[in-house]
């Protein structure tokens, strides 16, 4: 979390906004355009909006813990009629992206997400964040906020992860889970 520098909220309005709206019931009602740019420029060109629109938003966010976070926000928005600002991590395999999530409550317990991207680096291409790489079956734990990995008892970047456990020799590379790092957890309870 200490990556991320004070962004100015004016400033952070003024940026395209991937939005994406959900009912009472979590069912996805809304995906802006940039909404469905970016999901193509992130190798997911079949989330158009005949399919999510409809669907529930937890058919498409993976692990236990990623979906537990968001239901104690949701929660938080939704009993407070107050939206929660926070920063996040959204790596592709060639950028690192700085990201920030509004969650705005809506009439009848409805939510519109607006995420801004903040900052993107290049970087050279991560295998491990491709999700086209043929996986194996073991279980590698990245943190849901901040990417970084679940490596030897501590939370490395993911670039050094790879380098630690000698990810770059194998062809089949171990499935990722989603979770949360101290750090993040800590972050986040400050938000709740």
């Amino acid at each position: 979390m200490s990556e991320y520098r004070n962004y100015d909220m004016k400033k952070i309005t003024k940026l395209p906004a991937f939005i994406h709206t959900v009912d009472a019931n979590d069912v996805l009602t809304d995906v802006n355009d940039h909404w469905l740019r970016f999901a193509q420029q992130n190798d997911a060109p079949h989330l158009t909006r005949q399919v999510v629109i409809g669907h529930s938003l937890w058919d498409f966010i993976a692990g236990f813990e990623t979906p537990h976070l968001y239901k104690l926000m949701m929660q938080q928005v939704r009993q407070s009629q107050r939206r929660l600002v926070f920063t996040y991590r959204c790596d592709s395999p060639n950028f690192r992206r700085y990201m920030q999530m509004e969650i705005v409550p809506l009439a009848h317990q409805g939510l519109e997400y607006r995420n801004y991207l903040l900052r993107e680096e290049p970087r050279d291409r991560v295998r491990l964040l491709d999700p086209t790489i043929g996986r194996n079956q073991e279980l590698l734990m990245m943190c849901s906020w901040c990417n970084r990995v679940h490596c030897d008892n501590v939370w490395l970047p993911v670039e050094d992860a790879v380098k630690t456990l000698g990810l770059f020799a194998l062809s089949e590379l171990p499935q990722i889970t989603h979770g949360i790092c101290p750090d993040c957890a800590l972050s986040f309870k400050n938000l709740t």
